[in-house]
């Protein structure tokens, strides 16, 4: 063993026990390790510097870093990790029971219905005009068939003449 837990060493022979060089040491006690200063000689206790070194290595895993961001500490990413895994299969088992769709497979339906509903507009004219019959059917055709496009563009367009005259 290296003496006692009280016995102190040098600056040269604790950075040659701990295998670090001196200007190593140096930066450790200006960070707060222990160490005692008798002008330009240094004293430290080996046991001291262990458990400062310890506790300084727990600190920098989980404090905040001075750009701001969280450093890593293995604990946190591990649940993390687990975390995003478990949501995974989460979303995995909601697609198969059919409680999730893809959002291509909405955009699809969605296009076919209201490509469905535009061609179902557009044969109004010809409907109400066969229903009609006589001499006002084609003039009756040739309004519903105006209105149903005007209508279309402006959905299409995302414009709102609903407070417009309606016998414009």
């Amino acid at each position: 063993m290296l003496g006692t837990d009280t016995e102190l060493f040098t600056l040269a022979d604790a950075a040659g026990i701990l295998g670090k060089k001196t200007d190593t040491l140096k930066k450790w006690f200006a960070n707060g390790c222990p160490h005692t200063r008798t002008g330009n000689a240094y004293e430290v206790r080996i046991r001291d510097v262990f458990d400062w070194r310890i506790q300084y290595e727990r600190t920098l895993v989980t404090q905040d870093d001075p750009e701001g961001g969280e450093m890593l500490s293995l604990e946190v990413e591990r649940a993390k990790l687990a975390k995003e895994q478990r949501l995974e299969k989460e979303m995995t088992n909601a697609i198969r029971r059919g409680e999730l769709v893809e959002s291509g497979e909405v955009e699809q339906a969605w296009t076919d219905m209201l490509a469905a509903f535009r061609v179902k507009i557009l044969a109004m004219g010809s409907k109400v005009a066969a229903k009609i019959g006589g001499s006002h059917a084609r003039s009756v055709k040739a309004l519903v068939d105006a209105e149903a496009k005007r209508a279309l563009t402006e959905l299409a367009e995302g414009t709102d003449d609903e407070h417009s005259d309606p016998q414009a």
